[in-house]
This record gives C-alpha cells, structure tokens and sequence, in this order.
C-alpha cells in the first residue's frame, strides 16, 4: 500500500506537518514485488507507482521523503523509480516502538515498569537510537524478540535520525498508510467468506484505487482505447 502526499504545512498547535488539501493519491497494489530481485520495473507494483509518481508531480520536487518499515525491496524500487533524486528514507517509528516492545516485554515482567522503560525508549529514540541498541545488547541471548529488536534498529539506525527529521518539519510515521489500509483493503477485501486469489483481489483493489483517486474516467478511456487496439490487431474494429 502507497500513500503519496505533500505536506508544507503544519499544525497550527502541535507544529507537526500536515498532509495539504487534496494533495492525497492512493496507489493500492497487491503482487511479488519482493521477489522480483532489484528488477523493480518488472513489477506491476513499479509500473503502476511510476505512473502515480508521474501522476502526482513527484519527480518534479526538490526532495521526496519515503517513510516505510524498512524492507529492502521498498529501497530497491524506490532508488530506481527516483534514481538522480534527493531522497530522505525514514523508519516509520510505530515500526520501531514496536521492535521495541517486543523486546522490552520478553525482558520486563511487571507491567508499570514496562510502561516506564518502552517510554525511555520512545524518548531515546528521538537522538539516541545507538543508546536504546546498546541498552539491549546485553540481553541479546536472553530473547529472539530482543534480538530482533537489535538487529532491526542496526540495520535502519541511519533511517533513525528523528530528531532530525523533526527538526525540518517531516513527518515519522505511517499513520496515512495504516489508515488506508484499513479502508482500502480489510473492509473489502477481509469481509466474512471472502476468498480472493493474487490476480484477483489486485485487479479489484486497482479498480477500487481508480475510483477513491477520482480516476474513473481516465481508467475507462484508457480502457476503451485498450480494446480498439485489440480488436484492430484481430481485425474485428472496422
């Protein structure tokens, strides 16, 4: 699931950014691009983010800001689809409180103390991610989950920076893709019963894209003129 905005605004009491009007694209897709091998552009997933990106004005802009959990194939088809571009990749942090807290409950039994050390953690992760990893090393043997954690926060430290980011008014969560994911794909696609194959539900959610984006009229021209083409190299136009 994509999400593409602009967010040069902030808000007016919390100073965080803010999403512009109108500025939301939905690009919703369902495939393997995690095993095409770093050949993004084989993906229909690539194929149809260029054609959002393209859509949207996104290669025109100064700096594009990618927030994801971190996955090698997102950087793969992103440094391809941008390639030549300044680009900021950031860990969404709810990704990483949640490393977090899996290792700090495999380390912590009672729950006040829970509580209170996953905030030091929240708060050190704002400047200190190196801190929080060597907080946890010690433990490392103690717990899969801990490890996890470790080995999560070494391999995305430098997407880490929050602080940083904070600081030039970005936004370092996913809360935009978590609350499409809940509209566009679970209330239809997770209904009681339902069955879907890999072809399937991709083609419905793209037809579901197209209608969320207000591109209905655009998807049925190009739809049209799909079957011209077609029927002109059968001989069936006349």
């Amino acid at each position: 699931m994509i999400v593409t905005f602009t967010a040069e605004g902030t808000h007016t009491k919390t100073g965080e950014p803010t999403k512009d009007e109108d500025s939301d694209a939905v690009s919703a897709l369902i495939d393997s691009t995690a095993a095409v091998g770093g050949v993004s552009r084989a993906s229909e997933f690539a194929g149809r983010l260029d054609r959002q990106l393209c859509r949207d004005g996104v290669y025109k802009a100064s700096e594009v800001v990618l927030i994801s959990d971190g996955a090698a194939w997102i950087t793969n088809v992103a440094d391809e689809l941008l390639a030549g571009m300044k680009k900021t990749y950031i860990l969404d942090v709810f990704h990483a409180l949640e490393y977090a807290s899996a290792a700090l409950k495999a380390l912590v039994r009672h729950d006040d103390v829970y509580k209170a050390r996953l905030a030091e953690v929240k708060a050190r992760l704002n400047g200190n991610v190196a801190r929080v990893i060597a907080d946890l090393r010690p433990h490392r043997d103690q717990n899969k989950g801990v490890a996890k954690c470790i080995d999560y926060f070494e391999a995305n430290k430098e997407r880490m920076r929050y602080d940083e980011y904070r600081a030039r008014g970005m936004q370092i969560g996913s809360g935009q893709i978590e609350s499409c994911c809940k509209q566009m794909v679970a209330t239809r696609f997770k209904r009681s019963g339902c069955k879907w194959s890999v072809r399937g539900a991709n083609a419905l959610l793209a037809l579901k894209t197209c209608w969320k984006n207000l591109q209905w009229e655009q998807f049925a021209l190009w739809k049209a003129l799909q079957i011209v083409q077609s029927n002109k190299k059968t001989g069936l136009a006349p």
